[in-house]
């Protein structure tokens, strides 16, 4: 009896340590939730801190007339984590940071030093949708011609004909989940290759492996080199 007393006591201080008291807390200018804060600094394993960006600005005194600055933005992230806890932590948590105004999500695809194991640094920003995300990230294919403004023309058109939603974005790339498979998978491969080339060519190898791999990870990316 005794035991069962205890056990019972320790699930309900265990659910009761686990309850959001609506406390927030600011950040680099990001004001959220202590309680998810705190959960996704412990899953993690690590401490969120100011968001940074690389970006380039015009510099007449490098030979190149560009030159790479840091910017210091308005929301957070934890650097530098391991590709499947990083992945579970955004998949897991959009869903309850997301009605507060804010986005969490991937940046920063990174390699150890044998090239054996991916990292992802996790981000937070004060974001209306998906789509606002793309546009602060400034995702854009030059290379190709392709504007950000294209890439999220493009987005909204897929998501509005198959939604999903983006669990990691950066300057040349986005990642996204499927709620709901496109009907036509064959189609929508060959859109993606003729929107991004890379994804075939430097990717997957084919339409038909770039179907295999909708089926398979219910999910798509695009990547402009």
């Amino acid at each position: 009896m005794r035991l069962i007393l205890a056990l019972t006591l320790l699930i309900f201080l265990g659910c009761k340590q686990q309850k959001d008291s609506g406390e927030k807390v600011t950040i680099n200018g990001l004001e959220i939730s202590k309680f998810l804060v705190d959960k996704i600094e412990s899953e993690s394993g690590k401490k969120f801190e100011p968001l940074k960006r690389t970006i380039w600005k015009m510099d007449p005194r490098t030979k190149n007339g560009f030159r790479l600055a840091d910017s210091t933005l308005s929301g957070i992230q934890i650097p530098f984590v391991m590709d499947a806890k990083a992945r579970k932590i955004v998949r897991d948590y959009l869903p309850k940071v997301s009605p507060s105004g804010h986005y969490i999500y991937l940046k920063n695809l990174d390699f150890d030093e044998n090239f054996e194991n991916s990292y992802y640094d996790i981000a937070v920003i004060t974001c209306k949708d998906q789509f606002e995300l793309i546009e602060f990230v400034q995702t854009n294919g030059l290379n190709y011609d392709v504007t950000n403004e294209d890439v999220i023309e493009k987005l909204k058109k897929w998501n509005s004909e198959s939604p999903f939603f983006i669990v990691a974005a950066y300057e040349d790339g986005v990642e996204a989940d499927f709620i709901e498979l496109p009907k036509d998978l064959e189609s929508f491969a060959k859109e993606v290759y003729q929107f991004c080339p890379d994804v075939i060519e430097q990717g997957v190898g084919s339409e038909e492996e770039l179907v295999k791999y909708f089926k398979t990870e219910k999910s798509f990316w695009l990547w402009w080199d």
